[in-house]
């Protein structure tokens, strides 16, 4: 089963590369979720029992810093802030990284368990909200925020860069 769910969610990723894919995806989540649809309804339970948004918000959070320090260390501050000015600035957005990690999650998940059956979903989200499935996902969790922490912050030092080529 388990290699089944990485299997779906790897496949799910790649379609969200393709043009409207992530837009289809949460539109059918949230007509699901108008309609009563149960899938939705596991859904919605798998990310409450696997506590998933708390932490994509933290790694939200952690990639704006990660950027903001990647745009200071390339000179695209005209006067570099702090770390409590960079930690303000992304909490200032939580809200914001909150509500798109929910309907990004939910587009998502609705889109890569579309093939597992009620039956199977719900095995895996009991599995996912047990102690040895919180386990694994702290150290996916981890492991993508050091990933996404180094990307920003290349992105913020790039971004400075390229402001400042276009000054000159």
């Amino acid at each position: 089963m388990g290699q089944r769910v990485i299997r779906l969610e790897g496949s799910a990723r790649r379609a969200l590369l393709e043009d409207g894919v992530e837009d289809q995806a949460r539109a059918d989540f949230a007509r699901a979720l108008r309609n009563g649809d149960p899938r939705a309804e596991q859904i919605v339970q798998l990310i409450d029992g696997a506590d998933l948004i708390a932490p994509n918000v933290a790694g939200g959070l952690n990639a704006a810093i990660a950027f903001s320090r990647g745009y200071a260390d390339g000179g695209g501050f005209d006067m570099a802030p702090d770390q409590q000015q960079l930690m303000a600035d992304a909490w200032a957005q939580r809200d914001q990284i909150e509500a798109e990690a929910t309907v990004w999650l939910q587009g998502f998940l609705m889109l890569a368990y579309g093939p597992l059956s009620d039956a199977e979903l719900a095995d895996y989200a009991q599995h996912a909200a047990s102690a040895e499935g919180q386990a694994l996902s702290q150290l996916l969790f981890a492991g993508f925020d050091r990933v996404f922490g180094q990307t920003s912050y290349d992105m913020g030092m790039a971004a400075a860069l390229r402001g400042q080529g276009q000054q000159l």
